[in-house]
């Protein structure tokens, strides 16, 4: 689990080095705001985003927990994270949280490498 925490002043939040490419299911837990609904829109983008992904999150004592999607761990570099709130008939993005992603090779084992492997009998 990756875990954002916000004090009063600040509006945005850089993680660095926590997440890696291909790691998947990931929760981020986002806390210090101060929310009182049950479920809330996260809106995930990175590099290769043509549109936000948009995740609801639940709230539990005021934190938020929220689904890190998947596709967005593919690629290594930056996941956006925008907390949006709607209040009657308008919403606005309220915090964000810049998510780093370190490269790694995939783990998927490729045609190649199973060749070898049932060839190697030492």
């Amino acid at each position: 689990m990756i875990i954002a925490v916000f004090d009063e002043c600040s509006r945005r939040v850089d993680i660095d080095g926590k997440l890696m490419q291909w790691d998947r299911g990931q929760t981020l837990q986002i806390c210090g705001m101060k929310i009182e609904e049950k479920q809330i829109q996260v809106h995930f983008t990175n590099r290769c985003t043509e549109n936000a992904l948009i995740v609801i999150g639940t709230v539990e004592d005021g934190d938020i927990f929220v689904k890190i999607p998947n596709e967005l761990l593919r690629k290594s570099g930056i996941i956006n994270a925008y907390v949006y709130q709607t209040m009657q008939e308008e919403g606005k993005t309220t915090f964000e949280v810049r998510l780093g992603v370190k490269a790694r090779k995939n783990h998927r084992i490729t045609k190649h490498q199973k060749i070898n492997t049932h060839w190697s009998r030492y």
